[in-house]
């Protein structure tokens, strides 16, 4: 039997278009319930917020009625942190513009655990290509460092006979 050969076709406009639009990191449109919100790159002081609210969910001293109480709140907590995403709205007189925000998503808006998922999605994807920048660039700056120990061939030799746990000069 012959094997079908696969043709290789080349990428249309909106492809390209595509491709572009999830490299740049442009402000997106993203659907919360009724209302739409453009919501661009994500902010380092947001993702710390992030961060710290999800290890106060996992504080070891709350009790099980405070902690459904927060986990019941959690999506509203993150997706108000998310939609704001500035020190200013964030941090600014203690975080008084996102405590009404959330409380605003949760009470009034009322949007369920399922309508935030294309929210959190779009930021998973903008938190991985930022991640993933900032490991890239750690490798090449690590690499020209000046620095950087070269190694001679007898240090390299001790090196692996330590490694393999012989001894040195030991017939092998």
């Amino acid at each position: 039997m012959a094997e079908k050969k696969t043709v290789v076709e080349q990428p249309t406009e909106a492809d390209e278009r595509a491709l572009l639009e999830y490299l740049s990191d442009k402000k997106e449109d993203v659907q919360i319930g009724d209302r739409t919100y453009r919501l661009g790159p994500l902010r380092k002081g947001t993702r710390l917020f992030v961060t710290n609210l999800l290890l106060k969910e996992a504080d070891p001293e709350w009790g099980d009625t405070k902690k459904q109480m927060f986990e019941d709140k959690m999506q509203s907590k993150i997706a108000a942190a998310y939609l704001l995403n500035s020190w200013w709205s964030l941090f600014f007189l203690f975080g008084v513009v996102w405590h009404f925000y959330w409380r605003w998503l949760y009470y009034v808006k009322q949007y369920t655990d399922s309508d935030y998922s294309a929210l959190m999605l779009l930021c998973k994807k903008k938190a991985e290509k930022q991640t993933r920048a900032f490991m890239q660039n750690t490798t090449l700056t690590t690499v020209t460092k000046m620095t950087t120990m070269m190694m001679t061939r007898d240090e390299v030799k001790r090196t692996q006979v330590a490694h393999s746990g012989e001894q040195h000069g030991a017939a092998q």
